[in-house]
């Protein structure tokens, strides 16, 4: 989309937009945008440049939607690059044209039990939702409760409530990205491509696994987690200062250059040893070693383990793991051989189209080897994915 002119430069550093940048979105292509995304352009009302949004300084600016080329619609978007580029278009444009609400405006009230004046609470009830009716990605149960808040009760009744000490926060996508963020770790798109790599079923060693917006560990990703524990590098704070050290070094304002490679070196032989001596607790909860067996070989009965050149039988019956020559990660192989179905993307037919399939083992079959020895693999039983669940897959 930026190659085609329909947003900014992806990979901005830039949370801001300059005052040049700003004058490029002029009522008319503001209201074209807002045609295009869906907005509502009786509430961009705020044409004026919002200090907290638009400052000198910048290089590309804040990811946008292009003042050059403007879509007539969503559709326009989505028969070049699907779905998924239809709702960034969307978001990135809903996201942007906030900055023309007008002010969130709410009453802030209190109240105390009148005989006990020390037991106060606190509600603010919303008048305007202004920018927020745009655009509102919000987490807060807190302020979605107060939407239906109007006044306080005249009745308070007493609870009796047990301390107990506030639980870590569910790691999410958002709280991801925001820590990401707190610590300026990467660009925007560089944070939102890494999240995409790590959390993908379909690599070689995915770390997390995403759930409607929540992460949990695979078995590569705790293993992860348990090398880096008690090293340097594990942790934001490290990885924060490195890459402002090393900005400074682009910049030309750092001079003691040899001295911050022999810091980066001890940081490096530290965390080596570090991680050498965490090798010996990658077990799982029974003691057994992590990832040991990805499942049954169907032939022979074996385990089946992931190794340096993919998967293959711990018994070497000549069992292949393939899909027609394409190899399959240990977690694909894993799925099959619980009987479940995977869908496999962006295969190439015979006269070079892409297209997804759905692929479920169905049996055992034999094939003859080069050197004469029989070779097994899986049989397939094979459907193409409806196309609603393919739009949804890409979402997601």
């Amino acid at each position: 989309m930026y190659e085609d002119s329909y947003v900014s430069y992806p990979r901005t550093e830039d949370k801001e937009i300059t005052p040049e940048q700003f004058a490029e979105y002029t009522p008319e292509v503001i209201q074209r945008i807002a045609s295009a995304c869906g907005a509502d352009i009786n509430q961009l009302t705020h044409l004026s440049p919002r200090p907290s949004h638009v400052k000198a300084g910048g290089a590309h600016g804040a990811n946008r939607p292009s003042a050059v080329n403007i879509p007539e619609s969503l559709d326009e978007i989505e028969a070049k690059y699907g779905y998924t580029g239809r709702e960034i278009y969307r978001l990135l444009s809903l996201n942007f044209l906030s900055m023309y609400g007008e002010d969130y405006e709410y009453d802030e009230k209190s109240a105390c039990v009148k005989d006990y004046p020390e037991f106060k609470s606190m509600i603010k009830v919303p008048v305007t939702m202004g920018y927020k009716a745009i655009f509102n990605d919000t987490d807060d149960e807190d302020e979605e409760k107060e939407k239906n808040l109007k006044e306080f009760g005249q009745i308070a009744f007493p609870a009796v409530k047990e301390y107990v000490r506030k639980a870590p926060p569910t790691p999410t996508l958002k709280w991801l990205v925001k820590n990401l963020e707190k610590y300026n770790v990467g660009t925007g798109a560089t944070r939102t491509s890494t999240i995409a790599e790590i959390t993908n079923p379909d690599t070689k060693f995915p770390l997390m696994i995403e759930q409607k917006g929540k992460l949990t560990f695979t078995d590569y990703g705790k293993g992860n987690y348990i090398l880096l524990q008690g090293t340097r590098i594990g942790g934001a704070q490290l990885t924060e200062r490195m890459q402002s050290e090393m900005a400074e070094i682009a910049k030309g304002s750092l001079s003691d250059i040899p001295g911050l490679l022999s810091s980066m070196e001890e940081h490096i032989l530290f965390d080596r040893d570090r991680m050498l001596a965490n090798a010996s607790n990658l077990v799982k909860e029974d003691g057994t070693p992590l990832r040991d067996c990805v499942g049954i070989c169907p032939h022979c009965g074996g385990k089946v383990r992931n190794g340096k050149f993919g998967v293959w039988c711990s018994n070497k019956c000549g069992m292949n793991f393939r899909y027609f020559g394409k190899e399959l990660t240990d977690g694909q192989v894993s799925q099959l051989l619980d009987g479940k179905e995977i869908l496999l993307k962006d295969q190439v037919s015979k006269s070079g189209n892409k297209y997804d399939i759905l692929v479920k083992a169905s049996g055992i079959s034999e094939f003859p080897k080069k050197d004469g020895t029989t070779g097994y693999s899986f049989a397939f039983s094979t459907r193409f994915p409806p196309k609603e669940s393919t739009k949804k897959n890409e979402n997601n």
